[in-house]
């Protein structure tokens, strides 16, 4: 299996309009946290391949949008995990293409938050 990792900084290797032509043997996008969602949409969407993300530290005012507290993925709420089409997998574990993923987004203390 190959993975693409982004985290923290938007690459312009990455958010490009070659990133199909360089990463399409890509199999599942993970994302580190502190990264635009639609930065993510753009890598999704272009490679067509499932992105799984945390939020990181930066991101605090986009936890409201998403329920947490389920430490197992539960496809009958599907709908309030995904983001763009992503997977939130902030406080839990996703199975997707075969692989399994917990997610543990941030630090506790930072930001005092």
């Amino acid at each position: 299996m190959k993975i693409l990792c982004v985290s923290d900084q938007i690459d312009p290797l990455i958010y490009t309009n070659s990133l199909k032509d360089r990463h399409a043997d890509v199999d599942i996008v993970l994302a580190a946290g502190d990264l635009p969602l639609d930065y993510l949409d753009f890598i999704m969407s272009t490679l067509n391949k499932p992105l799984i993300f945390v939020f990181g530290n930066h991101h605090t005012n986009l936890y409201s949008y998403y329920r947490f507290g389920t430490s197992v993925y539960d496809p009958k709420e599907e709908h309030i995990h995904h983001a763009y089409g992503a997977a939130c997998a902030e406080s839990k574990v996703l199975h997707e293409e075969g692989f399994i993923v917990a997610g543990l987004g941030g630090c506790m203390r930072y930001n005092n938050g």
